[in-house]
Parts: structure tokens; C-alpha cells; sequence
């Protein structure tokens, strides 16, 4: 029964994804359409266009301490003549219910200034007793620096409003996303955003990171809609870097999250 109740939350009206944003912006209140950073292949492919070297990243969240409720991740971004490619792949849900998402990411920055990105993504979903369907989506995103210390972001997602043809009335979110990142010194960031998905109310979304010393970090952050807090810190090491949070849902309860990156 939990899980055919789960199913129709799931598919109505609006396929809504479990998307992994990497521990860094989930312990900031998931704010991180100005981040940069291997993991902005989840959020916005734009914050990915100043990465230099190839890197690697592993995410796991288990939403709200249920393990048939996780989600694992992978995201890859490779700098090549002045263009970022990025490959990402999420898998979500358990043997009766498999959400499975591919991203195919390109990003470029113009003049150190502004960075346009697009990533493509391929969609599916397995129920073992009614088969697997899949569908097809698109993402664009930007951000521009204003100064050494101000950046803004923005990302449109499925603005095609892609969906299941096999699941009528169903589309996966159809959103767009406006944040700014300031860096208000050398240790401390402060970041922000306001995201509206289409037939649903504004979120909005604040977080801070505080640089203890050289190789930690704390974060912590707020989301209104839903009210969630959440919270977690970094470890970074010459080419390794690991990342862990925790969200709270005032009703369905924590959801931790981690994250492990490898810079080539």
C-alpha cells in the first residue's frame, strides 16, 4: 500500500524529481543557482563553465531516514579548449519504483564574465508491473559576475514542459530559478535565491558558508516553501573534497545527505 501511495504522489499533476544538489547547497538551504562547482550539473550547469580541471563526484541522500526512499548520484565535468562538458546520472526509489535521470551538460564562460550552459536530459521510470517509460528534456542556464565578489545566476528547466506521454497530465517541473552569491570575505559566503515552479507558489531560499580554517567548512540555510532547515560542513584536501548535510521537513522529518569529489 505504501508504495502505490507513493506512486500517485509522485505522478500528480507534476513529475517531481528527487534531485540530489550535492551536500555543499543542500546544507545551504539548496540555494545554489550562483554556486560554481562540479555539482551546479544539478542545479545549474553555468556554475560549471569556470572548472579547470576534470573532476569526479559520488552523492547519496536517503530522504527523510527511509532507505527505500534514496537517492545516488554521479557527475563528471571535463574542461576542454575553454568548453566544460558534463555528464550526470541520479537514480531514485526502490525495486518497485525506479526514477532514473542522464544529463548531458555543456557550459562555456565569455570573457570570465558570463557563462551559458545548456544540459539535455533523458528521463525513466521503471515499475516493474506496468514496464518502463521515457522522455526526454532540456535545461538552460547563466550566471554573470558582477564584481570579484557578486555573482547572480538564473536557470529555466523543461520550459518544452516534456513529459511521460504514457502518464496523461503528467510533466516534469517546469521551473525558473533567479539567485546571487556574495562573498562578504575571504571566509564567509552568503547565498540566496527565489525559485518558481509553474502552478506552485515562490520558494525562497537562503544560506551562509563560514571558512573555519583552511580546509573547513560550515554551512548552514532555510527554505519557505516548504519551511526546511538544514545544516552540514566540508572537508577539502589538496584534490579531495567531502561534503555532508542534513535537511529537516517539519513534518517528514531529516534527510541526510553526502558527497565525495575527486579533482583530477
Amino acid at each position: 500500500m505504501r508504495y502505490i501511495c507513493l506512486i500517485c504522489i509522485l505522478f500528480h499533476t507534476t513529475l517531481y524529481a528527487q534531485m540530489n544538489p550535492g551536500s555543499r547547497s543542500l546544507a545551504m538551504g539548496s540555494a545554489g543557482v550562483a554556486l560554481q562547482g562540479i555539482w551546479s550539473l544539478q542545479q545549474n550547469s553555468a556554475g560549471t563553465a569556470g572548472i579547470e580541471h576534470a573532476i569526479f563526484a559520488l552523492g547519496y541522500e536517503q530522504h527523510f531516514l527511509a532507505p527505500e526512499l534514496s537517492t545516488k548520484s554521479a557527475v563528471f565535468a571535463l574542461p576542454l579548449k575553454g568548453n566544460v562538458f558534463g555528464i550526470s546520472f541520479q537514480r531514485y526509489g526502490f525495486s518497485d519504483y525506479l526514477e532514473q535521470t542522464t544529463g548531458l551538460a555543456y557550459s562555456r564562460s565569455f570573457s570570465g564574465t558570463l557563462s551559458l550552459s545548456l544540459i539535455f536530459k533523458h528521463h525513466q521510470v521503471s515499475i516493474p508491473k506496468y514496464g518502463l517509460t521515457q522522455a526526454f528534456s532540456v535545461d538552460a542556464g547563466m550566471q554573470y559576475r558582477l564584481n570579484d565578489k557578486i555573482r547572480i545566476g538564473s536557470q529555466i528547466s523543461n520550459p518544452g514542459k516534456s513529459g511521460f506521454d504514457e502518464l496523461s497530465d503528467s510533466y516534469f517541473p517546469v521551473s525558473i530559478s533567479f539567485g546571487i552569491s556574495c562573498d562578504l570575505s575571504d571566509k564567509v559566503l552568503i547565498v540566496s535565491e527565489l525559485y518558481k515552479m509553474l502552478d506552485s507558489g515562490i520558494n525562497v531560499k537562503f544560506g551562509l558558508e563560514y571558512q573555519l580554517i583552511n580546509w573547513f567548512y560550515v554551512r548552514g540555510g532555510i527554505s519557505a516553501n516548504p519551511f526546511k532547515q538544514s545544516a552540514g560542513f566540508g572537508l577539502k584536501h589538496r584534490r579531495v573534497a567531502f561534503d555532508a548535510a542534513v535537511s529537516s521537513h517539519p513534518i517528514l522529518g531529516f534527510s541526510p545527505n553526502l558527497s565525495l569529489n575527486y579533482e583530477f
